[in-house]
């Protein structure tokens, strides 16, 4: 499971390396993040349907949760998706087929070392490139019609107003596949790790028309011997 990932890069760069087109309307200043977590709007690289240039879109990190008690979606709770999963999930597996997407990050994604025990403080660690550079995990997204608020928020208020409903939005959410880890991370984190996508691989990964089986195979542990790990203090 991977809950935190850096990405120190704005979008003239996130364009250059991803050869993507930039959002004429938004801007994105990564100096306000220290660390993407789930929730956050960031950057990820689509391909556009009409045109089929790379394009970069603004997305939450989270799919939503569906209860089937309450028949609603809870915000940003799915933040990754098991590899084996992904043609096996009704959840995941349309968005999989069809919308799939670059994650970029840039230095590292962020891991705290499993101690096996509650009292000991894990040591946090920046994975990533060797050397340190731009790279991409292998995602999906889909639109959502959600609350606006937390749920925090909306309990808030319905002890003033039993009845009260928070307003709703459409959003654009995404995940990212995770596998078993390399030789890299399998210390760290055991269990699993971020799949990352080979640079050559990115056209066929964003191409709805490919069948998506034919892409299983690159759901992978990416190359240790191209990756590198550093212990923190904090990010």
């Amino acid at each position: 499971m991977c809950v935190s990932y850096q990405l120190n890069l704005p979008f003239k760069d996130i364009a250059k390396t991803f050869k993507a087109k930039p959002p004429k309307s938004k801007t994105w200043d990564p100096s306000k993040l220290e660390r993407v977590r789930p929730s956050h709007l960031v950057p990820v690289i689509a391909l556009d349907s009409k045109t089929g240039e790379r394009v970069i879109r603004l997305m939450n990190w989270g799919l939503p949760r569906f209860d089937i008690q309450t028949k609603k979606y809870y915000r940003f709770h799915v933040f990754n998706a098991r590899d084996e999963n992904v043609t096996k999930y009704r959840m995941f597996k349309s968005n999989f087929q069809k919308n799939r997407i670059l994650v970029p990050v840039n230095p590292a994604f962020i891991e705290w070392q499993q101690t096996g025990s509650k009292a000991v403080k894990k040591p946090m660690f920046l994975i990533g490139m060797k050397p340190w550079k731009p790279f991409a995990f292998a995602g999906f997204w889909g639109t959502y019609t959600l609350n606006t608020e937390t749920d925090k928020q909306i309990n808030e208020k319905r002890k003033m107003n039993p009845k009260y409903e928070s307003p709703r939005q459409e959003y654009d959410c995404f995940t990212f596949i995770t596998t078993t880890p390399n030789s890299v991370v399998k210390p760290i984190h055991h269990e699993r790790m971020p799949v990352i996508l080979d640079p050559k691989n990115y056209d066929a990964w964003l191409d709805p028309k490919i069948d998506p089986e034919i892409l299983i195979p690159l759901l992978k542990p990416f190359s240790a011997e191209k990756m590198q790990a550093k212990a923190v203090e904090k990010v």
